[in-house]
């Protein structure tokens, strides 16, 4: 069977197995070491696995077309990423061997909610590793539930819209469209933090003993509603899934290139470290783009929604770029000292949302189109609200799909 993206349509498990099959392959090829397989044969393997990773979530999907068909869209492209860092820019632009320690691997999965997997960079004291395990595996109960259901709780109010309703509600309604872009954020939100705690706890009680140190653990999104800037957003409360790929791939090759070709003149650095934030920006546009393609097919895709994603992470990316100008100009030329007074902070909050929600549609439209319906929930909480609460008190405010 085909769906309406051109797709071939596939059993749940076949397409999660043709999907992420290549991923441990390539894993097993990069710490493989050198005097084994070489850095040339290593590369002449990879090609086709990472091949693999692109075309198989292009022309196949599973069953459902739910949030684990978008998972095997996401995952296969930021792993190709990653590996293509590995086998082929690290060769070509390093000059170094294609091989990684599995280690690495280990530090850069758990590295989005752990503060800190390496032992010598932990904070010591008299020269003694301290480490107070303060809370144990049951005290994430309460958070993970807590997440769940307020993802539900959001979600069943937004899945309530289809591609349509959105796009008349930001044209007619801005207090409609406002509330809507605060709840899809925000369930975005705790649906990642659910995510995280439910890792934490896995490690809590399979690595730990069932210990942990709050000090080393990180909230997979840092609440980015109260950022004071885009830098904040994007750098410190957004997850961090994603940023191990996009940093070796993007950031460090642009960083290192940029250096080298300025011969690492201190006057170019801060060039050096916009380009290669900017390059940042572009390949999380890109794999935005991918994942739009996917779940829209090629013809669609190129009427309606191509170019969408990059112009929301491009146009952030510039204001990141100029913010850290601003920001360096005002306090390392001028001299200033920063502001963030109680005057201000109003001021840059509104900023800052202002931005995302006015960019928003740009990054929403083609996920929209895919449909938000999709989305799985995790409690029994979503069909109760939108029952005794959504259709007999709220049905005005809701999307046509109640």
């Amino acid at each position: 069977m085909i769906d309406e993206a051109g797709r071939i349509i596939l059993p749940t498990l076949k397409f999660g197995v043709y999907a992420l099959l290549p991923i441990p392959l390539l894993i097993l090829l990069s710490v493989t070491p050198t005097h084994k397989v070489s850095t040339r044969c290593k590369q002449a393997i990879s090609v086709p696995l990472l091949t693999s990773l692109l075309f198989i979530p292009f022309k196949y999907c599973d069953e459902e077309n739910g949030s684990f068909s978008v998972f095997c869209q996401i995952v296969p492209y930021v792993m190709f990423l990653r590996f293509l860092d590995i086998f082929w820019i690290t060769p070509l632009i390093y000059k170094k061997e294609a091989i990684i320690a599995a280690s690495e691997f280990n530090v850069e999965f758990w590295s989005c909610i752990r503060k800190d997997l390496k032992p010598y960079r932990e904070k010591k004291k008299n020269g003694t590793l301290v480490k107070i395990n303060d809370k144990k595996f049951y005290h994430l109960f309460v958070p993970i539930a807590l997440n769940a259901i307020l993802f539900d709780t959001l979600a069943s109010w937004a899945k309530t819209f289809t591609a349509e309703d959105i796009w008349v509600m930001y044209k007619t309604s801005y207090v409609q469209s406002f509330l809507f872009f605060w709840a899809v954020v925000n369930a975005l939100t705790c649906l990642l933090n659910f995510a995280g705690q439910c890792m934490q706890l896995m490690y809590c009680i399979f690595v730990l003993g069932g210990k942990y140190s709050s000090s080393e653990w990180r909230l997979m999104m840092n609440y980015p509603l109260l950022s004071l800037s885009l830098e904040d957003l994007w750098s410190s409360r957004w997850h961090r899934i994603l940023r191990p790929a996009w940093v070796s791939s993007a950031y460090k090759p642009i960083y290192f290139l940029v250096r080298k070709w300025t011969n690492e003149s201190s006057r170019y650095k801060q060039l050096a470290i916009g380009l290669a934030s900017m390059a940042v920006f572009v390949v999380s546009g890109l794999t935005h783009e991918y994942v739009v393609l996917c779940n829209t097919g090629w013809t669609l895709y190129k009427e309606r929604f191509i170019g969408d994603q990059m112009k929301f992470f491009c146009t952030h990316g510039l204001l990141v770029v100029l913010e850290r100008g601003v920001s360096y100009i005002y306090t390392h030329v001028l001299k200033q000292p920063a502001i963030h007074s109680w005057l201000t902070r109003p001021i840059l909050h509104t900023y800052v949302i202002g931005v995302c929600y006015l960019s928003f549609p740009f990054f929403l439209n083609g996920f929209a189109h895919w449909g938000l319906w999709r989305l799985d929930r995790i409690t029994p909480v979503e069909p109760i609200i939108q029952q005794y609460i959504l259709k007999p008190y709220l049905k005005s405010f809701c999307g046509s799909l109640l």
